[in-house]
């Protein structure tokens, strides 16, 4: 098991990695209000499990995500 599986939270890098999008657009997707991200000690982390919740929420509205 890799660092990154144990983390409770996704950084930048692997939302970019799962295929969310680009740097601009995963940056930009963090910083909407409506996207469940947090800051802690200065980075921008997404809780894993309220990513996954919101991500449904989206494809259950029908929309593209952000």
């Amino acid at each position: 098991m890799d660092k990154s599986e144990k983390s409770l939270f996704y950084s930048a890098k692997d939302l970019i990695a799962l295929g969310i999008g680009g740097h601009n657009k995963v940056y930009a997707l963090m910083n909407s209000p409506d996207f469940p991200s947090v800051r802690i000690g200065g980075r921008l982390l997404v809780p894993k499990e309220a990513f996954w919740k919101w991500l449904k929420e989206q494809s259950q509205k029908g929309g593209e995500a952000k």
